[in-house]
């Protein structure tokens, strides 16, 4: 049975909490709707089919004390640096002048103590009345520690670069240890608080909540867990993940049956409210970070958008980064507050009970994303402009247009005029059907045969293979030129161990990053190829409906293209980060089936350890990075790409193709051995000439009695 994992994200007050408690089958015991808060922690909402209890469960974890402070830091600092002038540093000088104007001092106050967006010491005074006055005096030891450090500076000389940018990190330092003061604080006042009730326990000498949401006690207690109250307390500023675990609503149940669908897990992102102006650079780090390392089984983003008028949106950012980041992520789009639309409404139920949202007919709503029911030109540009084929452009917005889910979150206050309950369920099973069915790839075989035969002809992939090396040496590029002194510190640290880059709190500076943003440049995009922009497809010639689902299965392969050979790995895990390749570069190793030692070797083992030949630490890396020790670095990244699309990529195709061949023997009126006879003699003689009868025998007979479930 299914179990799909979807995130959830878009502004504030955009009704992302009201959308989600629909989901449970004990939705009064969900108080997750706020006034537009951002969300400061991860959010799981796990709903289970087969869930026996009557009330909702609640796991909290409470911060660690490293993470608490690294975030927080990383959060300062990067509100600092917006305050900054070009070119300026948030160096030990920079803070101690702010402590000489009086306006200056209470901003930086505020941005330490007072952040409402992720964390605010005054929502604890619920806890100790006194531990604002506390944070007063920290903050004062914190202004002292600023100017003795700066005061006691020595003059640095011209060319001291590494000890210029030792400097940089003191500040970083500083910040680190008021706010382990603050944690400290704030962890003995919960603890105090707690000890003795048996929501909270200590595991580990980690905190946590664990409980039944089941009583007005417990439910406060949820509460907190989850924003800040109307009285304005929080626990939220400490947790880094909240876990609720409920039934699924039983009229969502009904419609989602037939899906063989065994639990739903909506994602409430960290960080990615969008309630201001949020800059890309910043973004795309929050989306890398989501999808890629925390929750990177996520294939599917529910982008809610509130049909207020007057609303904007900024959908269509939000998609183009998502494809940028993690291209096999399809996007679809709630429509909440339906309900404020009533009189566009009224005359239009076919369309609103209608599990195709069709452009014919539909209603005139607020905000702007009327644009995607209209016409979806500006959405396919968007998509267009990402460098992605016309006909998977065409596609993904097709999908998002017929299956936009107009919503209503409140159902207490509406009039009785239109019957918004029914709205809700046909609106979750257009889209849970969708995703079961994976619409977005099409209804078209993969040419398995094509594939085969042009990817085995020299010269095929070199094109490509150039491309990908290029713009992974881009990648770090960036990647340094974007690292703050702290971060290049970690890094050169990691790498004369062979460790392979460094996972920040804000930024990624990992090779696995890099080369996995160079494969989505590389092979999701359109890139020069015989004198014009193709895709790969376009030069393997697959064609019509067939080269939409290439084009998307294609984005799936990256984890085989990284896969570690030491390891005997099938695929590298979601859950690698800093690859370890210190027992290869101990014993010289040279194995042209790894993708990270192909590379180690361009680069050369030695030069991992030459740091102190180079004057900056920028400099060294660059060098380091332009992979120039071999000649024939290009021949061995070809041959190990032809060995991940026979071996890897061709089987992604296969299944896509049974999965077809499954529903058309099914939706067939001849006899079911008969229809499996023909589906398979047309399908192996235009498609896919290598595969045996058991074999597709075998994968549609699992296709089919999964379905029957």
């Amino acid at each position: 049975m299914t179990k799909l994992k979807i995130a959830v994200i878009g502004k504030s007050a955009a009704g992302k909490s009201a959308f989600i408690r629909t989901f449970s089958s004990a939705p009064d015991y969900i108080n997750s709707v706020g006034k537009g808060q951002t969300t400061r922690a991860y959010a799981e909402y796990l709903f289970l089919q087969d869930y026996e209890d009557d009330f909702p469960k609640v796991e909290a974890d409470i911060v660690t004390q490293s993470m608490f402070c690294e975030s927080r830091t990383m959060q300062v600092l990067g509100k600092l640096k917006d305050l900054q002038n070009s070119g300026e540093s948030t160096d030990i000088d920079w803070l101690k002048k702010q402590f000489d104007n009086g306006v200056h001092k209470r901003r930086l106050k505020e941005i330490l103590l007072y952040a409402t967006d992720f964390f605010d010491i005054r929502e604890f005074e619920f806890l100790d009345n006194n531990i604002v006055s506390w944070s007063d005096m920290e903050f004062d030891a914190f202004e002292k520690d600023i100017v003795s450090t700066a005061d006691n500076e020595k003059i640095l000389n011209e060319g001291e670069q590494e000890e210029k940018e030792k400097k940089e990190t003191e500040a970083d330092d500083i910040l680190y240890k008021f706010f382990r003061n603050i944690y400290d604080k704030i962890i003995m006042v919960i603890k105090e608080a707690y000890k003795n009730k048996p929501v909270f326990y200590i595991d580990n000498n980690i905190c946590h909540f664990k409980f039944r949401i089941e009583d007005n006690e417990t439910k406060n207690i949820f509460t907190m867990l989850l924003k800040v109250d109307d009285d304005n307390k929080s626990l939220t500023g400490m947790l880094s993940k909240v876990r609720i675990t409920s039934g699924i609503n039983k009229k969502y149940l009904e419609k989602l049956n037939c899906l063989n669908i065994y639990s739903i897990s909506l994602i409430d992102t960290y960080g990615l409210d969008h309630s201001e102006n949020t800059k890309d650079e910043v973004l795309i780090e929050r989306y890398n970070r989501i999808f890629n390392k925390d929750y990177p089984e996520i294939s599917v983003v529910f982008f809610v958008e509130a049909l207020h008028a007057g609303a904007s949106n900024e959908f269509k950012k939000a998609i183009t980064i998502l494809y940028q980041i993690k291209p096999e992520i399809m996007t679809y789009i709630i429509g909440t507050y339906i309900d404020e639309n009533e009189n566009e409404l009224l005359g239009k139920e076919n369309w609103l009970f209608s599990e195709e949202k069709r452009k014919d007919g539909a209603p005139r709503l607020n905000g702007r994303v009327q644009q995607i029911l209209d016409n979806d030109t500006d959405l396919q540009a968007a998509l267009l402009d990402q460098g992605i084929s016309e006909s998977m452009a065409q596609k993904r917005c097709e999908i998002m247009q017929k299956r936009f889910a107009p919503f209503c979150g409140n159902l207490d206050n509406i009039t009785g005029k239109i019957d918004y309950e029914m709205a809700n369920t046909v609106s979750i099973k257009a889209l849970f059907s969708s995703i079961a069915e994976k619409e977005h790839l099409g209804e078209g075989y993969i040419q398995i045969d094509a594939i085969l035969e042009k990817i085995s002809q020299e010269g095929i992939l070199d094109t490509f293979s150039k491309q990908f090396i290029e713009n992974i040496k881009k990648g770090f590029v960036q990647v340094y030129a974007r690292s703050a002194s702290r971060t290049r510190w970690k890094i050169r640290e990691n790498l004369e161990n062979y460790v392979l880059g460094f996972m920040g709190t804000t930024l990624d500076a990992t090779w696995k990053r890099v080369f996995k943003d160079a494969f989505n440049m590389t092979f999701t995009k359109k890139i020069k190829a015989d004198g014009r922009m193709q895709m790969l497809s376009d030069v393997l010639k697959i064609e019509g409906n067939s080269k939409i689902a290439f084009d998307e299965i294609i984005a799936t392969i990256a984890p085989f293209l990284l896969q570690r050979k030491c390891q005997g790995e099938e695929y590298l895990s979601p859950s690698v980060c800093e690859i370890k390749c210190n027992e290869c570069a101990e014993n010289q190793t040279k194995d042209s089936g790894c993708i990270w030692n192909i590379f180690i070797i361009a680069a050369s083992f030695e030069a991992f350890t030459e740091r102190s030949h180079y004057d900056k630490v920028i400099d060294w890396l660059n060098e380091l990075h332009k992979f120039e020790q071999i000649d024939n670095l290009e021949e061995k990244v070809t041959k190990h790409l032809q060995s991940v699309l026979s071996e890897k990529f061709v089987p992604l195709c296969r299944e896509h193709n049974m999965r077809l061949a499954s529903k058309r023997i099914k939706n067939s009126n001849a006899p079911y051995a008969d229809s499996k006879k023909e589906v398979y003699l047309d399908y192996k003689t235009k498609y896919d000439t290598a595969i045996e009868k058991k074999r597709f025998d075998d994968i549609v007979n699992s296709f089919l009695s999964n379905e029957m479930r």
